[in-house]
């Protein structure tokens, strides 16, 4: 059977949880799945953190990793906060502060015109600025998406409103409630929705 050989160097973020046997053999790193990690306090304020910064679950527990503590998926964090009544409060105030954090980067996002234009040389040597589509559509993809889940998770503030304002004056009317002509019960509720009778 023949052996396959990793490029390390293609790895990059799969590195955080993998470990590199001399043999050439990828395996996972202790922590990388299987039971939930026991609560940490110390973890499960750092995710916090990352999360009130506006990361998601997922990447916040990455970014734990990084800073030392040890590696755990999403799954630990959502059953300490299915199993411990008791972090729900802080968990609660962190996803206030990254909805806070989103509607901030809505403006920074659009106002970065950071590679909205890039310089293309033309057939005669010059130098043109053409509008960079990509880099434009994919900061219309980021605006887009941080206004979606705003509107939807926070829905009192930043989403659509759905109040409905209704002054309606009650007037009586004579109306012959003993019509059994589908057309004459028609013309009689049209005049009454004009204000004829």
């Amino acid at each position: 059977m023949p052996r396959v050989q990793i490029d390390k160097s293609k790895l990059m973020d799969a590195m955080d949880y993998l470990h590199i046997r001399g043999d050439g053999a990828a395996i996972l790193k202790k922590g990388a799945g299987g039971r939930p990690t026991a609560f940490q306090p110390a973890l499960w304020n750092c995710i916090c953190f990352h999360i009130s910064k506006g990361a998601s679950m997922r990447t916040a527990c990455r970014a734990a990793y990084k800073e030392g503590f040890p590696l755990v998926d999403e799954g630990s964090p959502r059953y300490w906060l299915d199993t411990m009544p008791e972090v729900f409060p802080q968990y609660h105030k962190a996803l206030e502060q990254r909805y806070a954090s989103w509607a901030d980067e809505l403006a920074d996002i659009a106002d970065d015109a950071t590679n909205d234009f890039m310089e293309v040389e033309q057939k005669d040597g010059s130098v043109k600025l053409v509008l960079n589509r990509e880099h434009v559509s994919r900061s219309e993809l980021r605006i887009n998406t941080r206004k979606w889940l705003l509107s939807k998770l926070v829905r009192p503030i930043y989403g659509d409103a759905t109040t409905v304002d209704v002054n309606a004056k009650v007037q009586t009317a004579n109306v012959n409630l003993n019509i059994t002509d589908p057309v004459e019960a028609a013309k009689v509720y049209q005049r009454l929705m004009q204000g004829e009778d």
